[in-house]
C-alpha cells in the first residue's frame, strides 16, 4: 500500500525526530497495550475489562491536557464524570436475593411404619 510512496520518495529512512514515534507505535501500542489487555481479561474477566474501554476518552482528554496543553472545558468534565460514574456503577456486584429454602422446596418427611 505504501510501495508507490517508497518509489517516489527522495528520503526513504525516517528522520531522527520520527524514531521515538515509531518506537512508541511499535512497542507500546502494538506490544505492551495488547499484553496488558489480555492480562486484564485473565484477572477480572472479559465483561469486567470491556467496561474499562469506556475510560479511553477520559484518559485521552487527560493526556491531551497534560502533554499537549489542551484546555479542559465544562463539557469535558461533565462527560468524564458521567463515564467514570457509569464504569463504577457497572462494576458494583450485587447479590441476587434467593428465596428461602422452605419456599422453594418444602421439607418432606418420610414416615416409617
Amino acid at each position: 500500500m505504501l510501495f508507490p510512496l517508497l518509489l517516489t520518495s527522495e528520503q526513504i529512512l525516517p528522520s531522527s525526530s520520527a524514531l521515538p514515534l515509531i518506537a512508541y507505535a511499535g512497542l507500546l501500542g502494538s506490544l505492551v497495550a495488547p499484553l496488558l489487555w489480555v492480562k486484564a481479561i485473565d484477572l477480572i474477566g472479559a465483561d469486567g475489562s470491556a467496561m474499562f474501554m469506556n475510560l479511553l476518552p477520559v484518559i485521552a482528554v487527560t493526556l491531551a491536557a497534560v502533554l499537549l496543553g489542551e484546555s479542559i472545558t465544562q463539557f469535558h468534565l461533565i462527560g468524564g464524570l458521567m463515564v467514570i460514574s457509569g464504569v463504577i456503577l457497572s462494576q458494583i456486584k450485587t447479590k441476587k436475593l434467593q428465596p428461602a429454602q422452605e419456599a422453594v422446596a418444602p421439607k418432606l418427611t418420610i414416615d416409617k411404619q
